[in-house]
């Protein structure tokens, strides 16, 4: 069976190279052959739906082939379409293999890539089905990421060098400076150029004097007093918080 239509080909070879699945061949190698595709050849004993130049496509192969293009391509399937494409991947595949592609360095380290991603993915697989993920242990870790109420805070902060130059500032916008101007003039944290926004974070993603300072200020407020960290002095301004 001769089949090599250019369309078909270009699909299944998109398909299979976004599948990261086992490899194609069902040959018993010679000596140009893959280690891979000789293993793969000796563990199916399906039935043979089709022939390639000797080499036997088999009713596994195509199984395993229709559920990856299934994943790729939602919807009725086409049988025939479906082994046209298989039957010139496996034409691809000999070619390759006459021509020695299959030695070729960079090729060995893809197919060994390919190899472990394969067995990874079933090894991760069996290790979740032999242990489930109960629902207390589900509980338990949103309750760690959530703790503190799972408050969030939309803040701004000029962050500066000693508490001086932080009290200068507090005294600037007590006098109706504005916020972000002063960030961007004399923040030294990346946010200055944004006017000191930092977005929106969670308690825990803040250094603690940093979060607890922003968690007692009213909505439009400013800090009246500098806020130490390690990273300097800081002003904050809460823009908005929200659960």
């Amino acid at each position: 069976m001769h089949i090599l239509r250019t369309p078909l080909i270009v699909t299944a070879c998109l398909l299979m190279t976004a599948c990261d699945q086992a490899p194609l061949g069902n040959q018993k190698t010679d000596a140009k052959g893959t280690e891979a595709a000789a293993v793969a050849a000796a563990a199916d004993n399906s039935e043979a739906i089709a022939t390639v130049n000797g080499t036997p496509i088999t009713r596994d192969l195509f199984e395993t082939y229709s559920q990856q293009r299934q994943q790729r391509r939602p919807g009725a399937q086409d049988p025939q379409t479906v082994l046209d494409e298989i039957v010139n991947l496996e034409l691809a595949l000999q070619d390759g293999i006459k021509q020695g592609i299959d030695k070729q360095p960079e090729i060995v380290s893809q197919i060994a890539q390919q190899r472990r991603a394969v067995i990874a993915g079933a090894a991760i697989k069996k290790q979740l089905a032999d242990n489930p993920v109960t629902d207390e242990e589900l509980k338990k870790i949103y309750d760690e990421k959530t703790s503190g109420g799972g408050k969030e805070f939309k803040a701004r902060h000029i962050l500066v060098e000693d508490e001086a130059t932080a009290k200068d500032l507090i005294t600037k916008l007590d006098v109706g400076a504005d916020f972000s101007e002063l960030a961007k003039e004399h923040s030294t944290g990346p946010s200055g150029k944004n006017g000191g926004d930092l977005g929106w974070f969670s308690a825990k993603q803040m250094v603690k004097p940093f979060s607890d300072a922003a968690a007692a200020l009213e909505k439009g407020k400013y800090s009246k007093e500098p806020v130490q960290t390690q990273f300097g002095w800081h002003v904050i301004m809460l823009d908005d918080s929200r659960e």
